[in-house]
């Protein structure tokens, strides 16, 4: 591994992994208000995730670690 060249070096990214459960609505609900969403999607999220999809995009190599459940 060369010392001047990011790209022979490995990351390791250790973070939170989320499944993000987004509800589009027409507008912020006031304070009291309920209604119910007409759709829904799912989106992975997390700053871990979004560190090791970075990492990818510029090509770089790494590795994910995340803790399933538990603190």
């Amino acid at each position: 591994m060369s010392s001047t060249s990011g790209r022979d070096s490995q990351l390791v990214v250790v973070g939170s992994a989320n499944l993000d459960i987004v509800v589009p609505v027409r507008h912020i609900p006031r304070p009291g208000e309920t209604f119910v969403g007409d759709d829904h999607f799912r989106a992975a999220g997390g700053k871990g995730s979004n560190q090791a999809v970075a990492c990818a995009r510029s090509g770089g190599q790494h590795r994910v670690r995340w803790l399933h459940g538990g603190r």
